[in-house]
């Protein structure tokens, strides 16, 4: 990413951090995550989950994009990939 689109790799930590923390305020979840809440639904879902990737409960996911970014020196491992 920090290539592609000639960003620095502190400007994508500091964005990734920003984004995260966002995601964490009541207002940001209730406007842009939602899950359903009717028994039906969730049933629904959790089966269509489970035929796709034999992933059993799954009642939503997160759209992700793996962005390289380099280790920290404190709590390094807390940093590392593991895909």
């Amino acid at each position: 990413m920090t290539n592609v689109h000639e960003v620095s790799q502190p400007t994508v930590s500091r964005v990734i951090t920003q984004v995260t923390e966002a995601l964490t305020e009541p207002e940001i979840v209730r406007q842009f995550i939602s899950l359903p809440t009717a028994p039906g639904k969730i049933r629904q879902i959790k089966e269509d989950f489970y035929n796709i990737a034999i992933f059993p409960n799954v009642i939503g996911v997160i759209d992700d994009t793996l962005v390289q970014r380099q280790a920290q020196v404190v709590d390094e491992p807390a940093y590392v990939n593991r895909i």
